[in-house]
């Protein structure tokens, strides 16, 4: 197994495996040489240039995410390892892709088309928390999904669902009340998506109408599917269910509307053969180890490993390795993943094996 640090160093190196914009690294500078956040943000903010995404539009969202864009560049790059490693998670977001995408996606950039998803993914989907942590006198900065699209998004609204269980398509205005009423807070997923798809709609529609004699990027009208995929995934990432077993929250639950979020025993609700991509970010995004522990450098001990068994399945095995409190944290946020998203197991060494395969 190998350390999250030297994952990610070595990942760095080869900007070929992460740089869709086949920049060769050029103007990134690595992004856990120390504690400092604002390298993670710089990281970002080139990211968005190279992109073409305006710097008026995004580079306020990549400054004010302060020690969160830490996560965010993480959440990037362990994607990026585990696409690449193995052979499983591999195969079948290759296949997600092709499938829902055939004109856009071909077999033989497949790999670097999956960089370009991910990156929409992975560096937005915090973005929504500008909003979640805006609060007028400790309530909501809106007081209804309506308001908060009249606002924001001037009605722009995503297409129809994609690349997430249908069922997503009709709880997350419910759910977006539900937080509002129960938790005083304008969901950051649900935020993210519709503020990403509209930003990126509307960049689109700018390029294409005002075209720049230097711009060498594909804008493309396949590319909204694409936006609108990414903004599903991240609509979903924080929509949590609610265990069977747990009456007070099922009761909540149904009192939303949101009994499709209420979960059996044993249930899991999105399967990586169905929906891998959302599969694999939501996996990343619960257990991206810069959430829990506060020195950098401690990522210098955390070991992960890949297991690939045969065409049906892997295993991701972590082993954190500290000895400070963060140890139970990681492995908490690891064992957590049993009550909604996938199997895990406590072996030898306090490592801990994540089961990713046909259900």
């Amino acid at each position: 197994m190998k350390t999250i640090d030297e994952i990610c160093r070595e990942l760095f190196s080869k900007p070929k495996d992460w740089d869709y914009y086949q920049e060769n690294g050029d103007g990134f500078v690595y992004p856990f040489e120390s504690d400092d956040y604002r390298l993670c943000s710089e990281f970002i903010k080139t990211f968005f240039r190279i992109a073409g995404k305006e710097a008026n539009t995004f580079r306020d969202f990549a400054d004010k995410l302060g020690k969160r864009s830490q996560h965010v560049v993480s959440t990037f790059f362990l994607g990026i390892y585990l696409y690449k490693n193995s052979s499983y998670i591999h195969n079948m977001v290759h296949k997600e892709l092709q499938k829902k995408y055939p004109k856009g996606f071909s077999d033989n950039e497949i790999d670097r088309d999956f960089t370009f998803v991910w990156f929409l993914i992975s560096l937005f989907h915090d973005m929504g928390y500008l909003i979640e942590e805006d609060k007028i006198d400790q309530k909501p900065k809106y007081s209804s999904f309506k308001d908060f699209l009249a606002s924001e998004c001037k009605n722009k609204k995503l297409r129809n669902f994609s690349g997430v269980p249908e069922f997503y398509s009709g709880i997350y205005k419910p759910y977006f009340k539900y937080r509002i009423k129960e938790q005083q807070i304008n969901d950051h997923g649900i935020c993210g998506a519709f503020l990403l798809f509209k930003n990126l709609y509307e960049i689109r529609k700018r390029k294409v109408e005002k075209p720049e004699p230097d711009d060498k990027l594909c804008w493309d009208k396949f590319l909204i599917e694409i936006y609108n995929f990414a903004s599903w995934i991240i609509l979903a990432h924080n929509i949590w269910y609610a265990n069977c077993n747990h009456q007070d929250k099922v009761a909540e639950y149904n009192y939303y509307k949101l009994n499709k979020l209420i979960r059996a025993n044993d249930e899991y609700k999105i399967k990586f053969e169905e929906y891998p991509m959302l599969f694999l970010f939501c996996l990343i995004d619960s257990i991206e180890f810069l959430k829990k522990i506060k020195n950098i450098a401690l990522l210098g001990k955390i070991e992960l490993g890949i297991e690939n068994g045969d065409n049906e399945k892997c295993r991701i095995v972590v082993k954190p390795n500290l000895t400070c409190a963060c140890n139970e944290k990681v492995l908490g946020s690891i064992k957590d993943l049993n009550t909604w998203l996938t199997t895990t197991t406590e072996v030898e060494d306090k490592a801990i094996k994540i089961d990713i395969l046909s259900q």
